[in-house]
């Protein structure tokens, strides 16, 4: 048993509390009776118990409870051993004493608690966890010990390969030390006995067009044999190399041309029949090509014109199928501005769309879309990422006749559709209703194996209302299409709107006796249109594009579920709005420098798509309804523009018949083009996962930084300026590429790409075995053997805590009573013999009284 204190500083009270009684003493000990010093010496103790009770006593009762704390290692690097690992903590857990406690938490990048057992109680199969790309050692041990409770003998078994990618283990064992926590270690020792691994890639940072990059690999192999080395420049593999590695590490050499621009991905990658772990195969890095411009068109079905325009100027000019975009940002960086001509947004796709708006938006890559008919808001890229960016907005405000609608929406809610096909299908939903007018008609089914009338066709009273109807819709069962269709028929028939148009949208096949051409060949149905949208390989296509041709629509085939939106979309505004607008025209131009290319007169235009002029954007060219012909505008750091004409002609009219056609598009392009900076800036990755800027200006402070992924998706950056040419940068990005948007407060910009490895928890690597036998030194206990030594005894004592602070209040607050009542009555025998003197005295006095009167 053991007395102490927890708060000790209220001690010094007594101090002065006993000079204080001290001086009290001398001043009154003559005049003090002897109740009285009893009473001021009551007081004195009640005074002191107060004080010790504001110290907080506690006395510690010795007792035999130990506590055992598993800190398991479950990373990457030894995620082969993790069912063993399992099963000897299992046995080690059965060796249990009736007085020790067991808790096992499992950590990698991060830390979570698995179990806590009592003796008797057999380990449960560990959870699964998250993050498993790192190790950190050091936050597992930091936690184990703030949550052990103090006066508790423990120990701490770090069960571990001891390759740390995280934090510096060493750092944490002060803490330990402190805590009188002993520290064990196991070692886990994985074995590889047949891997590859690409361990560094080494490429030139600048470069130009048809340069001969020097390209250096470094690659282990646990053993000798043959392998395939290939190299691809974004997506295009450049070169494939037959090489024969021994054992142990290798190094090679090659020389690669470059043959695209802008900011190129290059990736090498290994491939090998004995080969382990394929985390390791892959390496990327990044090289800044620079020469001629190169311009992306991207088009659709049709050849475009603009190509051979283009090139007229010197620039380089790539032609792509709009279904064979990329879905890496790196394939949008090469390119120094990118063409829209005619091209659907349905085939497109939001995703890839995104891409191309952090392109230009952080990237400083011009974009240009040309009109069409399957262009702005007839090509279905309302609310995308593709009108945030473009000049002009898709919703019409100008003087154009729109007629009275009516839509009915039929979607698939069956069980098929549960994968992200029906979310995705919902939202679509959702936004064609913001399309619409609020006067205008809207319905709603929902079918499975019957129909579900949702929102029944009315005018739209409540937008938001119809939306989250949509929106709550939930998976169901079968498929069953002709009875929903025939109750949209029904309903529109007796709507007397002049647009009316029906969306059906399904993934699955169904059957039935009825016959379609019937349903939609009644006399009360003429004018009610039907397009089909098919997603996914099960979908009945024979049907449903039958379906749109008796319902004089269109057919959609989708096999990308996230061009859903563009689709539902495009159908809306088709319906609702008079986009096209082809009566012959003369616009107007207004910007003076165009004046040297129309000194001819401005030539008579055909038709072009109706927009809406956004505020920030340039009007160039209009129409006599006063619409957008030409607008540009800047979205972040990219120009943008917008030619809501054609470029075959056939609505440019005299305008792609006239001598200044090809310079009008040259001169157009070229005001897109980014004016790039040679990088004076050095970004570095750290090992801590970090990245530092050195800015050799001395201006880091005023830089504009940002950083996207390569799949497009901007990183949260936190950055600290170290020094006055050091800005320190952190985000959580993954493996891969990761581009920097470095801008001046010149407006200077620069693009930088630095390569993240693949994590090392997937180097190959022994056992740490330095670092762990130091930890188990350091932490005053052993490197083990087997698991089950983990329960030996334990040198250290735990200890119950007894607080005695309510004890010293209670006994104080009798003292102080007692106090009370003695000085107030006295002592209770004196008191007494007081009565009893002063009868005895009134007996004397009456006996001498009666005397005297004798």
């Amino acid at each position: 048993m053991d007395f102490q204190l927890h708060e000790p500083i209220w001690l010094l009270l007594l101090i002065p509390l006993a000079l204080y009684a001290g001086w009290q003493w001398l001043k009154k000990r003559t005049s003090w009776t002897g109740v009285l010093k009893m009473a001021a010496v009551m007081r004195s103790i009640t005074i002191m118990l107060c004080v010790l009770a504001l110290s907080a006593p506690y006395i510690l009762v010795q007792n035999d409870e130990e506590h055992i704390i598993f800190l398991v290692d479950r990373s990457a690097s030894i995620a082969s051993l993790e069912h063993e690992v399992e099963q000897q903590l299992a046995v080690a857990v059965d060796t249990q004493q009736a007085h020790q406690q067991t808790t096992v938490y499992s950590f990698a990048q991060t830390l979570q608690t698995d179990q806590r057992l009592q003796a008797g109680e057999a380990l449960q199969p560990l959870a699964m966890i998250e993050n498993r790309e790192g190790t950190n050692i050091e936050q597992a041990l930091r936690f184990a010990v703030a949550a052990q409770p103090e006066n508790q003998a423990a120990r701490i078994v770090l069960v571990s390969d001891g390759l740390e990618t995280t934090g510096i283990a060493q750092q944490a064992m002060s803490t330990l030390q402190m805590s009188d926590m002993q520290l064990d270690v196991y070692p886990l020792t994985r074995q590889i006995q047949q891997d590859v691994a690409l361990q560094q890639l080494m490429m030139p940072q600048y470069a130009v067009v048809g340069e001969q990059l020097k390209t250096t690999v470094n690659i282990y192999a646990s053993q000798d044999q043959q392998i395939t080395l290939q190299f691809i420049e974004n997506d295009t593999e450049i070169a494939t190399q037959q090489v024969d590695v021994v054992a142990g590490y290798n190094e090679f050499s090659y020389e690669l041309m470059a043959q695209q621009q802008g900011l190129v991905r290059y990736t090498a990658r290994v491939v090998a029949e004995q080969d382990t772990v394929l985390n390791n195969n892959e390496l990327v890095s990044v090289t800044e090509v620079g020469d001629t411009p190169q311009i992306l068109v991207v088009e659709h079905e049709q050849t475009s014109s603009l190509s051979t325009l283009l090139q007229q100027s010197g620039v380089i000019v790539k032609t792509l199928a709009a279904s064979a975009l990329p879905q890496q940002l790196a394939s949008y960086l090469q390119y120094d501005a990118i063409i829209f001509d005619n091209v659907p947004g349905y085939v497109v796709g939001e995703q890839k769309m995104a891409l191309i708006q952090q392109a230009v938006e952080k990237f400083a890559v011009g974009f240009a879309m040309i009109g069409g008919e399957r262009s702005f808001g007839l090509g279905g890229y309302y609310d995308t990422p593709i009108e945030d960016i473009i000049p002009v907005d898709l919703d019409v405000t100008g003087d154009h006749q729109l007629p009275s609608i009516a839509l009915m929406l039929v979607l698939d809610r069956s069980g098929s559709m549960m994968d992200g096909k029906l979310v995705l299908a919902k939202e679509a939903a959702a936004r064609s209703v913001e399309l619409l007018r609020d006067e205008d008609a809207f319905g709603f089914i929902a079918f499975d194996d019957r129909p579900w009338d949702i929102i029944p066709l009315s005018p739209l009273a409540d937008k938001q209302q119809a939306m989250d109807k949509i929106l709550s819709i939930g998976v169901g069962g079968g498929t069953e299409i002709y009875s929903s269709l025939a109750l949209a028929y029904s309903q529109l028939a007796l709507d007397d709107a002049q647009r009316k148009h029906i969306i059906l949208l399904t993934d699955g096949q169904a059957a039935t006796n009825n016959s379609y051409d019937a349903l939609m060949a009644q006399e009360e149905h003429e004018g009610i249109t039907l397009s089909t949208v098919a997603i996914g390989a099960d979908a009945d296509r024979r049907l449903l594009e039958q379906l749109s041709e008796l319902g004089k629509g269109r057919f959609y085939d989708v096999v990308d579920a996230d061009t859903i939106p563009s689709i539902l979309s495009r159908e809306t505004v088709m319906m609702t709005r008079t986009y096209i607008e082809d009566t012959p025209f003369i616009p107007t131009v207004y910007q003076s420098a165009w004046n040297e290319v129309f000194a001819q007169g401005v030539p008579q235009m055909n038709a072009y798509i109706a927009t809406s002029l956004k505020p920030t954007a340039q009007l160039v060219v209009e129409s006599d309804k006063e619409d957008p012909i030409l607008a540009t505008g800047t979205a972040g750091l990219g120009k943008t523009l917008a030619f809501t004409s054609d470029s075959s002609g056939a609505w440019a009219g005299d305008w792609a018949a006239s001598n200044f056609w090809p310079q009008f598009w040259q001169r157009n392009i070229a005001e897109l083009l980014p004016s790039y900076q040679t990088a004076p800036y050095t970004i570095t990755r750290n090992q801590d996962g970090s990245f530092t800027l050195i800015d050799p200006s001395n201006e880091a402070a005023f830089l504009e930084v940002t950083a996207v992924a390569d799949n497009g998706e901007e990183q949260p950056l936190m950055t600290t300026l170290q020094a006055p040419n050091e800005l320190r940068m952190t985000t959580d990005a993954q493996p891969g590429l990761l581009f920097f948007s470095v801008r001046s407060r010149d407006n200077e910009l620069v693009r930088i790409g630095v390569t993240i490895p693949y994590s090392e928890e997937y180097k190959v690597a022994p056992t740490n075995e330095a670092l762990l036998t130091q930890l188990a030194t350091a932490g005053n206990g052993e490197v083990l053997a087997d698991v089950t030594q983990a329960f030996r005894e334990i040198d250290d004592v735990s200890a119950e805590e007894t607080s005695l602070q309510l004890f010293f209040v209670i006994v104080a607050t009798v003292l102080f009573f007692l106090d009370i009542a003695l000085r107030r009555f006295g002592l209770p025998k004196r008191r007494l013999r007081k009565e009893q003197a002063e009868q005895q005295e009134a007996s004397n006095i009456e006996v001498l009284v009666k005397q005297l009167k004798r």
